[in-house]
């Protein structure tokens, strides 16, 4: 089913954010993503149980220390990686699965893509056209 992400591209305004979704929305049906890495640990510090995603259009070899030992950092546990579907590679799943972190991929806007991650192990798709996806598994 389909569910909302939140990008948060400007920092400042976590705390709001995640009143704001958690008074609006049920928690099974949204995440907080963003590229800066700083918003998402702030996300994470102020509610624990606010599911987070960190969203990036690079290549990683290993994750980021602040996600693969979050308790080094005072952390508790990322929920997603958030990679754009051009780097979704079968390593950075084996990285996703070991350190028990989902895999939200973006923005996977035809057929052929959407195949390939779902086949590679994306857990989630986000696409500016659900209604070309919606009959597909």
């Amino acid at each position: 089913g389909a569910w909302l992400d939140i990008e948060i591209k400007v920092p400042g305004i976590e705390r709001q954010v995640i009143e704001l979704a958690h008074r609006h929305l049920d928690p099974a049906r949204f995440v907080i993503t963003s590229f800066r890495a700083r918003s998402v640990r702030e996300i994470k510090r102020l509610s624990p149980t606010t599911p987070a995603g960190w969203l990036f259009k690079r290549t990683l070899l290993t994750l980021p220390r602040w996600i693969s030992s979050p308790e080094k950092f005072g952390l508790p546990p990322l929920e997603y990686l958030c990679p754009h579907h051009s780097v979704l590679t079968r390593h950075l799943v084996k990285m996703a699965r070991k350190g028990g972190l989902g895999l939200i991929t973006w923005t996977v806007n035809t057929p052929a893509v959407f195949r390939r991650v779902r086949e590679r192990g994306a857990d989630v798709v986000i696409t500016n056209f659900p209604d070309r996806f919606a009959r597909l598994k």
